[in-house]
């Protein structure tokens, strides 16, 4: 018999199992919400890795125009290059805004997916409280939990879309980071130890020797030639014959695709790059100079340089970015105390003399006789003076070396050196 005071039993099994079918209907939306998240991730990380590329070509744009102002001004081009620059910069804006076009229909889709859930739970709870198999608090407490779990999922999608967008970013590093380096690790900051290094005699010897930077299209073509240690050798041609491709090689900022070179009887990769470039003094025709003194400019700010001699009154001379404010000369002059601060066993000239006077080229030449004796000397250029008292001169064509011999033997032949 039943007191006024006891509570009746009541079973909770309808109660769970409505409860477990309303988190069912709520749920439901959460794999169509996965969808829209990884088409939309897929979509933001194509606009974002276009917005970041095309922001690299605004910054290269503005970048490459202050450095040329000086022949934008000498030319007229102001109006011209601002008119690119716009071009440039609207390919930007369009790119940027695309990647926010894309987010907007992201976030939307997140409080859609939220709308749909808390409809069916509406829906179906209310039907169930309706007919008395779910008591109205279920589905209240149901309604606010629902209303929880979307929340922080908002929070998670912006927090996705700053991911994305830095990622976008974080390739861009990635890629230069991957780059394959010459000499990896700590050995690499090491300095190179002159002292211990072997002198080389300068005998160089081309063994077949074909190279090609992009498939087969061959910049050099069986190149056969030996240099004998000691020896002035000029090596002419026109433009595109390979003259530079040839120094690259010696200097292994490239190996040959085919054959190989050797070095007082060595494979060239045998030896070290870092000491094997420790031991060549390469003067080339564009000079880069460093803020700085023209003594840091010329030892490379290495130990010892109070030791290089300077003409007087330019040992301290401060040098502006990029040196703008020398002559051609004095870069050149620059160029050929800077080789010879490391003393040198192989002297290579690319086109050092191109831009100076003829006196410059006399003066450069007369020091590199004083400074080089009996060391191989290789003078890459296209005047005449500069390679016609050497020892013998190579003459390219198409990568080939169609001619070799003295300048006045090489004339007597009527060849392709004396057209």
């Amino acid at each position: 018999q039943k007191t006024a005071y006891e509570i009746p039993k009541r079973d909770w099994s309808s109660d769970v199992c409505s409860s477990d079918l309303l988190a069912l209907a709520a749920m439901a939306i959460f794999p169509v919400l996965i969808g829209f998240a990884v088409y939309f991730s897929a979509k933001l990380r194509v606009a974002y890795r276009d917005a970041r590329s095309r922001l690299s070509a605004v910054n290269a744009f503005l970048a490459e125009n202050i450095m040329g102002m000086r022949v934008v001004q000498l030319f007229v081009r102001e109006e011209r290059q601002m008119h690119r620059f716009h071009r440039v910069n609207e390919a930007y804006t369009e790119a940027q805004i695309g990647s926010v076009r894309v987010f907007a229909f992201f976030q939307p889709s997140i409080t859609w997916a939220s709308g749909i859930a808390m409809a069916a739970v509406v829906a179906w709870g209310g039907v169930r409280a309706h007919e008395g198999a779910m008591p109205v608090g279920v589905l209240v407490a149901f309604f606010a939990y629902v209303l929880t779990a979307f929340q922080p999922i908002r929070e998670i999608a912006d927090k996705w879309n700053l991911f994305l967008s830095g990622m976008a970013s974080a390739e861009r590093i990635f890629s230069i980071l991957d780059w394959e380096t010459e000499d990896s690790g700590a050995k690499a900051l090491e300095p190179v130890r002159r002292d211990s290094l072997p002198r080389i005699r300068g005998e160089i010897v081309f063994e077949n020797v074909w190279f090609a930077y992009v498939d087969e299209q061959w910049v050099l073509r069986d190149f056969c030639c030996r240099i004998e240690p000691g020896s002035r050798v000029g090596v002419v041609g026109h433009t595109g014959a390979g003259k530079s491709t040839l120094i690259s090689l010696l200097l292994r900022f490239y190996e040959p695709t085919k054959g190989r070179i050797l070095l007082d009887g060595r494979d060239l990769r045998e030896y070290d790059r870092r000491e094997l470039r420790a031991r060549i003094g390469m003067i080339q025709q564009d000079v880069f100079i460093f803020s700085g003194s023209l003594r840091d400019n010329v030892a490379l700010f290495r130990e010892g340089a109070g030791s290089i001699e300077l003409p007087a009154g330019l040992a301290e001379k401060e040098l502006f970015e990029r040196g703008v404010n020398l002559s051609m000369g004095e870069r050149q002059r620059l160029a050929f105390h800077r080789a010879r601060a490391a003393t040198p066993d192989l002297w290579i000239l690319d086109e050092a003399t191109a831009n100076v006077d003829s006196r410059t080229e006399q003066e450069i030449s007369s020091l590199l006789r004083q400074d080089a004796p009996g060391r191989t000397q290789i003078l890459v250029a296209h005047r005449l003076a500069t390679i016609r008292d050497a020892d013998r001169i190579l003459v390219l064509h198409h990568g080939q070396l169609v001619e070799s011999g003295r300048h006045d033997e090489l004339l007597r032949g009527g060849g392709l050196y004396a057209k």
